[in-house]
């Protein structure tokens, strides 16, 4: 619950021996909140990604996708030796949680690829293997409720596509399977513009990209300038 780096440097020198796996990734994501405000230490931030590092085998899906959306956090908010720290999780990560797929939720997924994309880590194994989880489940699921397709919701499917999209891996089913996806159930006006942006990039056929017409016409009027830019691009 530290708001403040200086907080969570306390906590960790106090409680540092005492962290299992789950404490551990609590505290990558308090890293992560605190580093988005403001500096933190690099010697701290090692430390606790050494410790992630160490101890990777022993943290479920759950714990791995939290760990790597903090990292590719911190990874975004800092440079120097603490980013470095950050990718190393990421390595880390990687060959840990392919094996675990099967058993991630959809918000783990999506978790995962985002953490990846957004510290510009590449994974093309972890990458390949999780598209085709996705792409499973949202073939044996065609069923779209409300903003959940496939048991996927709308926020999901745009991190998933805007991951893809980021980290250059082009794969066409995925392509086609998330925009068919995202045409099929109500997107909000973020979800939309990051999924229009992020197919545009993967260049998904026209068919696909006009499904999206009636949904980016419903929700226009919300986009902040950045979204309305995202979506004419």
């Amino acid at each position: 619950q530290a708001q403040t780096f200086e907080e969570l440097r306390d906590v960790w020198a106090k409680h540092a021996p005492e962290c299992d796996h789950i404490h551990l990734a609590a505290v990558m994501k308090a890293l992560a909140r605190v580093a988005k405000r403001g500096p933190v230490e690099e010697g701290v931030v090692g430390q606790v990604s050494q410790e992630v590092c160490r101890r990777i085998r022993e943290f479920g899906i759950r714990e791995l996708a939290n760990v790597a959306h903090s990292a590719g956090i911190i990874r975004r908010s800092i440079t120097g030796p603490g980013g470095v720290h950050a990718a190393a999780v990421l390595d880390a990560v990687a060959p840990v949680a392919e094996r675990s797929l099967p058993r991630a939720s959809a918000q783990e997924l999506a978790s995962l690829s985002w953490g990846f994309a957004a510290a510009s880590i590449p994974a093309p194994q972890l990458f390949h293997q999780l598209a085709l989880q996705v792409l499973q489940r949202l073939d044996s699921d065609k069923s779209a409720a409300g903003d959940q397709v496939g048991g996927f919701r709308d926020q999901e499917l745009s991190m998933l596509a805007w991951s893809y999209a980021t980290c250059g891996e082009r794969l066409p089913g995925l392509t086609a399977g998330l925009a068919d996806a995202a045409g099929s159930c109500t997107l909000g006006h973020q979800a939309m513009a990051n999924m229009v942006w992020a197919l545009g990039s993967m260049r998904a056929q026209q068919q696909a990209m006009y499904g999206l017409v009636p949904g980016a016409s419903r929700v226009h009027h919300q986009l902040s300038p950045q979204g309305l830019a995202n979506v004419c691009w």
